[in-house]
């Protein structure tokens, strides 16, 4: 799981090093090319506030399996883009697509033993930062080789791979409770009112990352 988790959050990164090549492939501006990056992280955040409940919809399992499947369609939709409308459309599901992590770890969690479950969420914890922080390097060293469209092309065959393996491993849970979409996200939005150490914990990192 700490794999998977690191391959998706490294979805959020491999746009970094390539915009130079992205931005001469396309012939757009630096201003439209920099501009992906922000849409990336803007979905990625509409993606945790709308697509992260699904998690207590349906089961986790399926929803995973999905997301990484699409995630990986974008990418390679992305790859094979001729015109910026395409490749920044195809961003976009690639940020909104990224959340997998966030539901895979609480899921790990869950399927870990008491006695261990601290160390197997360190374990997750470790895969998604390495993803975060590998992802620039490796993008970088592979398009020396294979271009931009290669590394997104990798990115999206490593993505469906690990669908399918998830699909195998995974098991199934329980039926989750009969409850519609919106009063999920009416949920998300009262924890944040009922619960003052959320609101500190969302301003201590809006202005660590606004710094």
């Amino acid at each position: 799981m700490a794999v998977a988790i690191g391959t998706i959050v490294a979805n959020l990164y491999y746009l970094q090093p390539l915009l130079h090549l992205i931005r001469g492939d396309f012939r757009v501006s630096t201003f439209a090319a920099s501009s992906l990056v922000t849409l990336l992280q803007i979905a990625y955040a509409v993606g945790l506030i709308t697509l992260v409940p699904l998690g207590d919809l349906v089961t986790r399992r399926r929803l995973v399996v999905v997301i990484f499947l699409l995630a990986g369609l974008a990418m390679a939709l992305a790859s094979f883009a001729q015109t910026f409308a395409l490749f920044a459309l195809s961003t976009l599901v690639v940020g909104l697509t990224s959340i997998a992590g966030q539901i895979l770890i609480p899921f790990g969690a869950d399927l870990a033993d008491p006695a261990t479950r601290g160390r197997s969420v360190g374990r997750l914890m470790t895969g998604l930062l390495a993803g975060a922080l590998l992802s620039r390097t490796v993008a970088g060293f592979l398009s020396e080789s294979v271009g931009w469209r290669g590394v997104y092309r990798a990115a999206a065959g490593a993505l469906v791979l690990i669908a399918l393996l998830l699909s195998r491993v995974l098991p199934d849970e329980v039926v989750r409770p009969r409850v519609t979409y919106p009063s999920l996200l009416g949920r998300t939005f009262r924890l944040f009112l009922d619960q003052p150490t959320l609101r500190r914990r969302c301003w201590y990192g809006g202005t660590a990352f606004g710094a």
